[in-house]
């Protein structure tokens, strides 16, 4: 079974790419960057795309349309129980404000730099907290042409505290 699912993966993933890239022409990245600037970008335009949709005036804010293709599909979920948003502007809101998050992080780049091409499919995950409920959500963003076409991820709670430096 699990030989199946890996076949089937990168043909799934292809078909998303093509649907797209027809949708998603113009590419705002360069198609030649470097990786490491590529990761932290993707990094936090994915914390402004949350950031934005969770604001009042998500609605009307002309930089989201810009960031998000309008069939982005957003979906998370917690426990055993996946939960499907919206898609598009509305996803995106929808998900900001289930997640209610005050913080973020995402890992450094920690590989070996090089040149990659910034419009083909490219993903980053990011992790946002809501420390007031001791929760966090696991992202999986994933951009073609520069635009977020899909964000999801896990809910769950964390526990948290000081530890003591080592030699004291």
């Amino acid at each position: 079974m699990l030989k199946r699912v890996l076949l089937i993966m990168p043909i799934t993933m292809a078909l998303d790419t093509a649907a797209y890239a027809a949708e998603d022409a113009n590419c705002d990245l360069p198609r030649a960057i470097n990786a490491r600037v590529l990761h932290e970008l993707l990094g936090h335009r994915s914390v402004e795309i949350i950031s934005r949709a969770g604001r009042t005036d998500w609605n009307s804010d002309p930089r989201l349309s810009q960031l998000l293709s309008l069939s982005a599909d957003f979906g998370t979920g917690a426990g055993d129980v996946g939960v499907p948003l919206a898609s598009g502007i509305a996803g995106a809101r929808a998900l900001a404000l289930r997640m209610n998050a005050d913080s973020y992080s995402f890992k450094g780049w920690d590989y070996i730099d090089g040149p990659v091409n910034g419009c083909e499919l490219q993903q980053i995950t990011v992790v946002f907290k809501d420390t007031g409920h001791r929760s966090y959500s696991e992202l999986t963003f994933r951009y073609i042409n520069g635009r977020l076409v899909t964000a999801k991820g896990w809910q769950g709670s964390y526990i948290e505290g000081p530890l003591e430096p080592p030699g004291k």
